[in-house]
């Protein structure tokens, strides 16, 4: 099946949160956050069903 582009995040499936803090070497605190409409592919699988149907 041919796969798109997701709609929701455009292709950028994960991104890093900065939490504001610093650890004792200067670094800073983060969480990676994914998109759970395309489970942080950044894709998305194309079905017959939707290529044709109206939004």
């Amino acid at each position: 099946m041919p796969q798109r582009t997701c709609r929701s995040c455009d292709g950028v499936a994960s991104a890093v949160v900065i939490t504001g803090g610093r650890t004792q070497h200067g670094h800073l605190h983060t969480i990676a956050a994914d998109r759970p409409a395309c489970h942080a592919t950044g894709t998305r699988i194309v079905r017959r069903d939707q290529e044709g149907a109206r939004v």
